[in-house]
């Protein structure tokens, strides 16, 4: 883990557990839950584990990951971005056909492996995304074709159904000049 990674633990973590502390009261209950709680969950669990896909998450994982390696790595242009963009759409469509061979529930890595992919997925789709319509070299999204870091910092949005974008939104702020 890297060590931005465990300052925000320990300090996110400490003002979490003091917002906690400061907030609730011992033996006060828990609000009711809807009577449906959950249920979207366990369909989507299902959707994945009964699919009549072809494909194996291996495959689809190995395709994400060359696509992201070819076309999202550290030195990036606005060529790479763009071909990369249609080519992880194409990549998330195969998501599709996707085939878990276990439809067991007890240590079922297969379907755990879907799963995990479905998040690897929606991840690497927003990355693609984010990273091709920044214009502009920051830090690890550096651009061989923007040498150019601006004061402003930039927020994108993303609207999902199924892996598929439905909508963007890229907004910025303007940073303070310290």
């Amino acid at each position: 883990m890297g060590a931005n990674s465990l300052l925000d633990i320990v300090v996110f973590g400490r003002a979490c557990a003091h917002h906690i502390r400061d907030t609730l009261k011992p033996g006060k209950p828990h609000r009711a839950i809807a009577q449906n709680a959950g249920e979207e969950a366990i369909a989507a669990l299902d959707h994945i584990r009964y699919k009549k896909g072809t494909l194996h998450t291996a495959k689809i994982r190995e395709s994400m990951q060359r696509t992201m390696q070819n076309d999202a790595a550290v030195f990036r242009t606005e060529e790479t971005l763009v071909q990369g963009a249609k080519e992880i759409d194409k990549v998330a469509e195969t998501f599709n056909e996707i085939y878990v061979e276990d439809k067991g529930m007890i240590w079922n890595t297969d379907l755990v492996e879907a799963l995990e992919l479905r998040n690897l997925m929606t991840n690497a789709v927003q990355t693609m995304y984010s990273a091709r319509d920044r214009k502009e070299s920051r830090g690890a999204h550096a651009r061989e074709d923007y040498k150019v870091t601006f004061l402003f910092l930039f927020f994108s949005f993303f609207f999902f159904e199924n892996i598929k974008i439905l909508d963007t939104i890229m907004t910025f702020f303007f940073k303070k000049k310290n």
